[in-house]
């Protein structure tokens, strides 16, 4: 609520505490609170026209998590690919762990074979 009165609820400072209490709900099953959330976080990211960074592809996989939790499977792989897309924007190996992982969530998913 601070961060809000000094810096407005726009500011890229409120839009990381959103992505934290997303993440928090989000490992508590809390799946419509972190939606809501990440939803916040990712509107807050567009208005301020923010450059891709690490934060913002950890957020895409963990809404694509949770989507995939609630049954919109379809919605979480175009999330995954974001991030995917965004990893490799900021020069991550094919090999790095997170895009090891994102590439096996993708494959895990049905129909995930289609994206490669």
């Amino acid at each position: 609520r601070i961060r809000t009165l000094v810096k407005g609820y726009n500011h890229m400072s409120v839009a990381q505490v959103l992505f934290k209490l997303g993440s928090l709900n989000l490992r508590q099953n809390n799946y419509t609170d972190a939606k809501q959330l990440f939803e916040e976080y990712m509107r807050i990211r567009a208005e301020e026209e923010a450059d891709p960074d690490e934060e913002m592809a950890q957020a895409l996989t963990l809404m694509g998590d949770l989507q995939k939790e609630t049954g919109e499977k379809s919605k979480a792989q175009i999330n995954w690919s974001s991030a995917q897309e965004i990893y490799q924007q900021l020069d991550y190996p094919d090999s790095h762990p997170k895009l090891r992982k994102l590439r096996a969530r993708q494959k895990a998913s049905p129909f995930g074979w289609l994206l490669k």
